[in-house]
């Protein structure tokens, strides 16, 4: 196995059997972190939008399309195998006139990384939706299959499958 050969999905398909491995041997208690990078490159790649450095708290993408406009977007990833409807990681909390996003954009992933369910969500939908939960973790939102047909949630996975094996 030559790793600086491999494309970023077949890295991510190794990754994701150690992982497994790892969780089954008890020497981690929940799944790694590779996640939330490729989910950022692959919303990026296929909206066209630009990522930020982590210093850009709140937003992980801007998109500079039209002149004089910036829209800032949060990316969050998931990756669940057995079918749940998994919770994404906290968004934060809504407070009155401090607006960190303009979009919230959700995948999950299947096992091999297969988009299952990816949504574009407007900041001010999304504080009205019943999927978006108080947790000890703060504000999560479960991404549904009945999330995905929610006045303000645009279904975007055909966008993003067609660029799954690109990201690099």
């Amino acid at each position: 196995m030559n790793l600086p050969d491999m494309t970023v999905l077949d890295l991510l398909l190794t990754y994701e059997a150690i992982d497994d491995e790892l969780l089954r041997r008890r020497i981690q208690e929940k799944r790694g972190e590779a996640v939330g990078g490729y989910t950022e490159r692959l919303v990026c790649l296929a909206l066209k939008l630009r990522r930020m450095d982590l210093d850009h708290e709140g937003f992980d993408a801007i998109d500079e399309g039209l002149p004089g406009q910036v829209i800032r977007y949060q990316i969050k990833g998931r990756r669940d195998i057995k079918d749940k409807n998994p919770l994404l990681s906290s968004i934060g909390d809504y407070q009155q006139g401090k607006r960190p996003f303009d979009f919230l954009v959700g995948v999950v992933f299947g096992k091999n990384f297969h988009i299952r369910r990816a949504a574009k969500i407007e900041y001010d939908d999304l504080w009205n939706l019943n999927e978006l939960l108080s947790t000890k973790n703060g504000r999560q939102l479960k991404l549904t299959n009945g999330l995905m047909r929610k006045k303000g949630v645009q279904d975007i996975t055909n966008i993003l499958t067609p660029h799954r094996e690109s990201v690099s």
